[in-house]
Formats: structure tokens, C-alpha cells, sequence
């Protein structure tokens, strides 16, 4: 990750044992405050979410990070970003 955000040498998959993988995704028409919620899904399932209120710009850049100390599980990540009720955007890992 940059200092805008951007994703550095982005990747889709990851060798055994990785800890630690980032999503970087747009985002347009949000407000402060606003409801935000963020799934991880493996293989379909959620495996990890986050609820909280929005606290960056309107519009532009930004990420989230699935981490486990112990590596992470084998499988297909999705992190799906979710506010008012609805998905934002989704990107497959």
C-alpha cells in the first residue's frame, strides 16, 4: 500500500501460510458517520466482518486487511463492503 491507498505489486493468490492480505477498493457518495460494515468471506462464507461509521472522505481510495497470526486459511477471499443496506463493491482475492 501507498500513501494513496493503492495497492503496490497486487496479487490474487498467496502462498501457504500468509498472515496477512490487504483489498484496496473505491468509494464514491459516502458521508461521515455514515454505517459501513465489512464482510471477509472465505469460500463463500463470512469469515470476518467489521460494523463501524465512516470516518474518511466522500470519494477516493481505501482498503481493509484480513489478518490471522497463525496464517490464513486456504481458500478464495472476498471482502465485500457493505453501507446503507447495500453492497458497495466487491473484490475477490
Amino acid at each position: 500500500m501507498n500513501d494513496e491507498s493503492a495497492a503496490i505489486d497486487p496479487a490474487t493468490s498467496f502462498d501457504p501460510g500468509t498472515s496477512q492480505v490487504y483489498a484496496v477498493f473505491p468509494f464514491v457518495n459516502m458521508s461521515p458517520d455514515t454505517n459501513f460494515k465489512r464482510e471477509w468471506l472465505l469460500n463463500g462464507e463470512v469469515t470476518a466482518e467489521k460494523e463501524m461509521a465512516w470516518d474518511e472522505t466522500s470519494e477516493g481510495l481505501t482498503y481493509a486487511n484480513l489478518h490471522s497470526e497463525g496464517g490464513l486459511d486456504p481458500g478464495k477471499y472476498t471482502l465485500k463492503p457493505v453501507h446503507r443496506r447495500a453492497i458497495s463493491a466487491q473484490r475477490q482475492l
